[in-house]
């Protein structure tokens, strides 16, 4: 073979070199990759990223809420489970901290978004902490409230010794309009503000306006026992002359128990009681009307009322001379004529129908009718007849009988 012929023929590997440079290869590049595994490993707590298996690590912890708060102490020996604060909770918490040592401007808000909280997270920590800080601003805010009504109080006290006595209905209203709605006023706080009238005679005891109680705006409930076989006007807030707007009453009329607002509209009950036989009447109001007869629910309607007319008086067994229409006076006896300053819960009207005059909170005023006309919170007779009124006997005592041209104008409704 030439020279020539030599160059151009390359030598042909051995099948056993081949084999072994196949089998080097393989190996560096298995070498390689566990290398590169294992500094990925140990990187990832370094960095915060990676993770191993669930076969080669240990479950991390969950993070636990800040134990250095009052809050957080365990109340007994058994963990509850946990649900960590997210941002918006952290941040409730905050504010609710802030508002046990503010104006509690922010107040009903706050406390409705821990209860929701403390629903969502119940059983956990997290709801355990929402809970304690609800109990912890209701404390605040009562003090705030309570501390508020004391200073009025000292207002109103100042005011009268300087012969200044027409702001007691307007304190009195402003702090109504203030903590309506909360769990302060709801809890006796109604009461407490209420209790200013009896600082002086009101105007309302002077004029015949129905005083602290707005029966357009506030909450309330009216319970009067009844007789009759003919009807008529039972209870009345109401202006001298026509029935005119706004002006309300509750009335019987063709039979069943009836309740007016002037203008406005009107809720009537079912069951007769134009039988002669006592019956327990009942009304609870403020936006929202409902009529109980003998305990049992008969009727209700929403009857939305801007307020009380200016020179509205109460009025018993009568309304206007116009209005109702077949019988304006009420002919018949009467008894245990209540006023409360709340809306009274089924089962307490239930407790009034069957032991009258039972003991239910909230009421300001009441007129027994046993010989007289005594409002027998105030220890007061602060109404008059306008007729002749006699005395009979009642469900509870004496009753008042009216003859059909007979009725009662009272006073200020909110003698505490």
């Amino acid at each position: 073979m030439s020279m020539r012929a030599q160059a151009r023929t390359k030598p042909t590997p051995k099948l056993g070199t081949l084999i072994v440079m196949a089998v080097i290869g393989i190996t560096i590049g298995f070498a390689t990759t566990i290398i590169l595994v294992n500094s990925g490993d140990d990187e990832a707590p370094r960095a915060g990223r990676g993770s191993r298996s669930a076969g080669n690590r240990r479950p991390s912890a969950p993070s636990l809420p800040d134990d250095s708060s009052s809050h957080n102490k365990a109340t007994n020996s058994t963990p509850k489970p946990v649900a960590s604060d997210g941002p918006a909770e952290a941040s409730l918490f905050r504010e609710a901290d802030r508002l046990v040592n503010s104006s509690m401007d922010n107040y009903a808000k706050v406390r409705k978004k821990l209860n929701e909280i403390a629903s969502k997270h119940a059983g956990t920590e997290t709801g355990s902490k929402a809970e304690a800080r609800i109990k912890e601003i209701d404390e605040a805010f009562a003090k705030m409230a309570d501390a508020e009504v004391e200073e009025t109080r000292k207002g109103i006290a100042d005011a009268i010794s300087k012969g200044i006595d027409s702001v007691v209905m307007s304190q009195v209203r402003r702090l109504k309009a203030r903590f309506r709605g909360t769990q302060w006023y709801d809890n006796g706080g109604d009461r407490k503000i209420t209790a200013l009238a009896s600082l002086e005679a009101t105007s309302g005891e002077r004029s015949g306006a129905p005083g602290v109680l707005d029966f357009g705006r506030d909450r309330y409930s009216v319970v009067v026992w009844a007789k009759t076989s003919e009807g008529g006007s039972l209870f009345a807030v109401t202006r001298e002359g026509n029935w005119s707007e706004h002006c309300k009453t509750l009335f019987v009329e063709n039979g069943v128990v009836a309740f007016d607002i002037g203008w406005v509209g009107q809720v009537k009950g079912t069951t007769v009681v134009t039988d002669g036989q006592w019956h327990c009447i009942a009304l609870t109001g403020g936006d929202e009307y409902t009529i109980y007869v003998d305990g049992k629910r008969e009727a209700e309607s929403r009857l939305q009322s801007p307020g009380d007319p200016e020179g509205a008086a109460i009025q018993v067994g009568f309304t206007n001379a116009d209005f109702p229409e077949k019988q304006t006076y009420f002919n018949g006896q009467m008894d245990e004529l209540q006023i409360y300053s709340r809306r009274l819960p089924g089962d307490e009207i239930r407790s009034l129908a069957e032991k009258p005059g039972a003991d239910v909170a909230g009421l300001v005023r009441r007129w027994s009718f046993d010989g007289n006309l005594n409002d027998s919170i105030s220890g007061q007779q602060s109404s008059s007849f306008r007729g002749e009124g006699k005395y009979a006997e009642g469900v509870s005592g004496q009753c008042l009988t009216l003859d059909g041209a007979t009725s009662i104008r009272g006073g200020s409704t909110a003698r505490p």
